[in-house]
Formats: C-alpha cells, sequence, structure tokens
C-alpha cells in the first residue's frame, strides 16, 4: 500500500545511516529516483525490493510495510514475557498481522532459551533445516549441538490437523553467491567481495563472522571439501581477509593448512584490514621491510623491525 508514513520511516532510517538516496538505490538495485518517489509516498515497491532495503537499513520489513502500525497483533507482546510466565499451549502458530510467527520473534528478541522452549512444545512450524533466518541466528550464538544434528520440523499447510506432518533433516548450509561475477579488473577495489554478495549471502557470511567460532567453521565443511585440493581457497578466506575477521584466516592457516601467499597479504593492506596483515605477516615468506612499511599498526612495525634488524645483525656475526 502507498502511505507517507513508510516513505517518513525509510527516509529516517536512512539519514541515520548516512546513505544518500543514489547510494541507498544502488545497494538494492533500484533508482535515486523510485527511492525518492518512495520516501515522498507516490510510489509503491514490489516485497522484494522493500525486503532488500529492510536489510540494508538494519530494519524489520512490516516497518516498511504498514508505516510502524501495528495491525491488531499480540503474539510479540505474549512473547516478550518472562519464561516463568509463557504459556505455550495458548500461543498461536499462525502468523499475526504483522506475517511474523513466533519463531520470528524470537529470532527477533535473539532469544536461545524462548527457542528452545518453544521447540520442545512443538510450536514452530515450517521446514525449520531450510529456515536461513534460524540458521544465522543459531550461528550467530553458537548453538553447535543444534546445528550439528537433525532438527525436527512440523509442516502444518493450514489445511486441518489431519495435515500436519513431521520431518526431521538436517541444516542446510548455503552455497555462497554473487549477485554478479566479480570483474578481475577491480580486484583492488576494497569491498569488492563482499559487495557483490548476494542479500542471503551476506545474511550467512555476518553470522559465521560474528560467532567467532572455530566450531561453527568445522561445520561448514568447506575445509573438509578442499583439503585435498592443494592452495584452492574457499570465497570465506578472501572475504574474511577483506572484513579482518582474523579467526577464519587463522583457522585455514593452522587447522586446514593453506599457504598464506602475497596477494592475501595485499588484499588485507588494500582492505585495510591490519590485524589480518599483521597475522599474515608473520606467518608467510615475505617478511620484508617493503611489506612491513605497507602496516599502518605502528607499534607492531616497531617490534618487527627491531627483531628483523636484530636476525640481520646475527647473520653478520
Amino acid at each position: 500500500m502507498i502511505n507517507e508514513k513508510n516513505g517518513k520511516i525509510m527516509k529516517d532510517l536512512r539519514l541515520k545511516k548516512d546513505f544518500t538516496q543514489a547510494e541507498l538505490g544502488e545497494k538494492v538495485g533500484i533508482s535515486r529516483q523510485s527511492i525518492s518517489q518512495f520516501e515522498r509516498g507516490k510510489l509503491q515497491l514490489s516485497v522484494d525490493v522493500l525486503e532488500r532495503l529492510a536489510y540494508h537499513l538494519d530494519t524489520p520489513i512490516v516497518n516498511l510495510i504498514f508505516g510502524g502500525e501495528n495491525p491488531n497483533t499480540t503474539l510479540f507482546d505474549d512473547v516478550k514475557k518472562p519464561l516463568d510466565r509463557l504459556k505455550g499451549k495458548d500461543l498461536q502458530t499462525t502468523k499475526d498481522g504483522f506475517g511474523k510467527d513466533l519463531l520470528d520473534y524470537v529470532i527477533e528478541l535473539n532469544s536461545i532459551p524462548k527457542f528452545k522452549y518453544f521447540y520442545e512444545m512443538d510450536l514452530l512450524r515450517g521446514p525449520l533445516h531450510s529456515n536461513l533466518d534460524l540458521l544465522c541466528f543459531l550461528i550467530k550464538n553458537n548453538e553447535v549441538d543444534i546445528l550439528d544434528k537433525p532438527i525436527n520440523s512440523i509442516i502444518d499447510p493450514g489445511t486441518g490437523k489431519d495435515n500436519i506432518w513431521h520431518a526431521s533433516e538436517r541444516f542446510e548450509f548455503p552455497i555462497i553467491e554473487y549477485v554478479k561475477k566479480p570483474n578481475r579488473r577491480l580486484l583492488k577495489r576494497s569491498q569488492l567481495y563482499y559487495d557483490e554478495l548476494s542479500i542471503n549471502s551476506k545474511k550467512f557470511i555476518d553470522a559465521v563472522f560474528k560467532s567467532g567460532s572455530i566450531n561453527i567453521l568445522n561445520l561448514l565443511n568447506y575445509g573438509r571439501r578442499i583439503i585435498n585440493k592443494k592452495h584452492e581457497y574457499p570465497i570465506i578466506f578472501f572475504l574474511a581477509i577483506e572484513r579482518n575477521i582474523s579467526f577464519v584466516v587463522e583457522y585455514y592457516y593452522n587447522d586446514i593448512g593453506l599457504p598464506l601467499q602475497q596477494k592475501h597479504f595485499d588484499l588485507a593492506i588494500t582492505s585495510n584490514s591490519m590485524k589480518v596483515a599483521t597475522f599474515i605477516f608473520d606467518n608467510f615468506n615475505h617478511k620484508t621491510l617493503k611489506n612491513l612499511d605497507k602496516i599502518t599498526n605502528t607499534r607492531f612495525v616497531k617490534i618487527r623491525k627491531e627483531e628483523l634488524f636484530d636476525i640481520v645483525e646475527r647473520v653478520e656475526d
């Protein structure tokens, strides 16, 4: 529905993120004029576009659909109650006026105890093993035990109790996908790898990086998949360099045995990923003053230069 409140909310969120209309439009794949028209209440955007906007503005999509108005739902108020006050049997398992169900609100509240409570009471609906939002929620909270075994799903097509059926499947970890193939001529551009990812891939990668967990990386199977292919690096390795996520780079070097190369160091420098750059410098075969001078961590550079000069002096003696 066309609603000026929707546009005002989006404009406020855009300004908080310090995006211009053109910048936001480029991120979601529409024109600056379309962003302007939506903010003025002159244009209705598709749900697909609104979903991309909500992702980049860090807001629930319902804020852009309903303009912040409450479409007469009490489900969220019920879910917010402390566990000892929840009456699971009285909670609705269907979607509310916002188009959300119990699982959506549990994820929004980032509550693992409530997820376990509703799950044990068989109140969560849908194929859980293929729910990307649930997968990311569990990854961010480092719930390895849940992720590493089949999860039970209750499938309710909404046609009566007799048609409800159960399924037990292992979680589906998504393939990391690009919106379009990266242009090799732009390899030195900062944020190349990450900016080219699809929205779902960004959600997944962000969750893995926020987990900070090697146990999560072990579940992904990327390491086992490439361990017999010498010098083949997974996309997540380059994304970690670019986003300055050192635990991922350390994992592939220490646990999987992938060697660190000059191009990896150069990518870290180009992306201003100094934490990763210092780790690579300490663990690859190009410990030169030229490389060291590219690092902006002055304390690290000073210590390493002293060590290098000390080694040179001992060799000369």
